[in-house]
């Protein structure tokens, strides 16, 4: 179901605000600060997960963009004008990913923050260039970037760079010499998988990949057949964190004790609760981790105060994204071409993810973020490893 999320300023500059209603926004291109205040409200549109397989990580990604929105409006929107969201269901799947994509198109909205997911992003691709709409994603198969889509930002660091990271920290850590990748048969496990193949090969480093099929429920044939491999250590690229907290389970039961590195889902919060102690001592790569900045800090604690549990990737990456568009909009205008235009130049701001950085990227689209923090599970928590850029 479509929710119109009306994000109004309560009780604080009433006088420079427009009415609560759905006015369509103008595509005038002239000077921001001087129409601002004849026109409706500006329209961002979340294409998230509210149901399916993946609702509890579509439930943060719509929470964090709605509390940039409140932020954005309480400080008195963008050039006097209210910001409002429309979300829309993916469903968790690429037809309904497609579905919600073009329904939130249609809206009058003047940019799209979502999906996280990176097939559900392969899915959408082909029919932006129909709607000419700025899509800011969070999924980090580097070849949604690489392909250069003109209306493709990508509001995390993509696969190449966590890639690097991995496989860099298991040669220092603990001199890893054979790795075993644990990945799912879709662009984001498979992309994952090429990066680490080509990340280890280059160390000297042996490595054998075990594919599965996401939502399978139990991973026990693979499990046995990394036993067999006898690695040092495992990486694993699992995207939804149901599966995150099944790996860890079965693998804890089967009597795997080596090191076990995976990319962003396997240690957000929702997937070391469902493994809970079977996830203490795992590692893994994060775009987004509460001590990593002042911006990162202070999401933190908002997010929690607002909606009572720990925030994290899926929030953070949205939180940006509608942050961003804000900037955009407020210097350069609200059309999609001029959002379009500002996003390729846009950088020097941080955000809850990190430092963002367009204008180094393709003419087209590109990469705004550049670094991963590693952290390691203690007590049912991430705790800080350390912060590794690559560029």
């Amino acid at each position: 179901m479509k929710k119109i999320l009306t994000l109004a300023i309560v009780g604080l500059l009433s006088v420079s605000l427009v009415g609560c209603g759905t006015t369509n926004t103008s595509s005038s291109t002239g000077s921001p600060k001087d129409s601002g205040a004849a026109k409706g409200n500006i329209r961002i549109g979340v294409v998230s997960s509210m149901t399916g397989s993946a609702a509890l990580d579509g439930e943060l990604e719509a929470n964090g963009a709605k509390m940039a929105a409140e932020e954005i409006n309480a400080a008195g929107g963008i050039n006097g004008r209210k910001l409002e969201l429309v979300i829309e269901d993916s469903q968790t799947t690429n037809p309904g990913t497609v579905a919600a994509f073009q329904k939130v198109a249609g809206e009058n909205v003047v940019a799209i923050v979502g999906p996280i997911f990176s097939t559900n992003v392969k899915a959408l691709m082909p029919y932006t260039d129909k709607y000419k709409i700025p899509v800011a994603i969070g999924g980090t198969d580097p070849t949604i970037t690489s392909d250069a889509n003109p209306w493709i930002f990508r509001f995390r660091p993509s696969d190449t760079i966590s890639t690097q990271v991995m496989a860099k920290f298991l040669q220092d850590q603990y001199k890893a010499k054979k790795v075993a990748i644990f990945n799912a048969t879709d662009a984001f496990g498979e992309g994952g998988r090429k990066g680490l193949e080509a990340a280890f090969k280059t160390l000297g480093i042996e490595s054998k990949a075990f594919e599965f099929t996401s939502h399978a429920g139990d991973y026990t044939a693979q499990l046995v057949n990394i036993k067999q491999f006898q690695p040092d250590a495992i990486c694993t690229y699992i995207p939804y964190v149901e599966d995150c907290g099944i790996f860890l389970n079965q693998a804890k039961q089967m009597g795997i004790t080596i090191p076990i590195v995976g990319s962003p889902s396997l240690v957000t919060a929702n997937s070391v609760e469902l493994a809970k102690k079977n996830a203490e001592g795992i590692y893994g790569v994060t775009d987004y981790f509460p001590e990593q900045n002042d911006t990162a800090k202070t999401y933190f604690k908002n997010y929690k105060t607002k909606y009572g549990k720990d925030p994290d990737i899926y929030s953070s990456y949205s939180y940006d994204a509608v942050q961003v568009i804000a900037k955009v909009i407020a210097k350069n205008g609200d059309t999609p071409q001029n959002i379009q235009q500002g996003l390729k130049k846009f950088s020097g701001w941080t955000g809850a993810e990190g430092e963002y950085d367009f204008s180094s990227n393709s003419p087209s689209a590109g990469d705004g973020l550049h670094s991963y923090s590693v952290v390691t599970i203690k007590d049912a928590k991430q705790q800080f490893v350390k912060v590794v850029t690559v560029k």
